[in-house]
Order: C-alpha cells, then structure tokens, then sequence
C-alpha cells in the first residue's frame, strides 16, 4: 500500500490520474489532509513507496509536491512524472518537492 494507514485516516479528499495499461508508466494522485502536516505525509508516502516491492518491474521515479494542505505525487516514468511535476510547478509553487529515482 503506497498511502500508509495514518495518511489514508486524514485524508478528506483525493483525486487520481492512472494510466490504463500499466500503472507503473504513469500514476498520480493529489491528497487533501485534515489532521495531518501535509509535509510529514509526504515523506511517509515517499517510505512507503520506497518499501513497496512491486511485482512488474519498479517505476523509473516518484516525485511528491506539498500544496498547503495537499499531498501531490507522481511515479511511473521518468519523462511523464516530470512533464506532470512541471505542468504542476507552473500553476502553484510547492512549498516542499521529494523527487527519488532508481
């Protein structure tokens, strides 16, 4: 599970992007917290996605964004999660930016 348990109990809203054929070429979601600081959820979704083994082949990168008081992350691969980060990056300014390649 990439949304550790804690995470999942503050989030109020979510909205998710995945690509249809293979969720490691492309998966995105924005989370909105209530309860939790979004930066510390943020780094725990960035642990547990480093501790997923996943069973068709490890998504090239994943890269999490803190919008007050959303939790933005991308993974899959790398030339989709970056056009996604800047499309992001060029309507709001994250306050934090995790970006983690393998």
């Amino acid at each position: 599970m990439l949304v550790p348990d804690d995470v999942q109990k503050c989030t109020v809203e979510v909205a998710s992007l995945v690509h249809m054929m293979n969720t490691n070429t492309f998966t995105s979601a924005a989370i909105k917290l209530d309860g939790m600081d979004a930066e510390e959820a943020a780094d725990k979704i960035c642990d547990s996605f480093m501790n997923t083994q996943f069973m068709c082949g490890v998504p090239e990168k994943i890269s999490l964004a803190v919008c007050g008081d959303y939790v933005v992350y991308a993974y899959g691969e790398a030339v989709n999660v970056d056009n996604f980060m800047n499309c992001l990056n060029s309507v709001y300014v994250p306050s934090k930016v995790i970006d983690k390649k393998y």
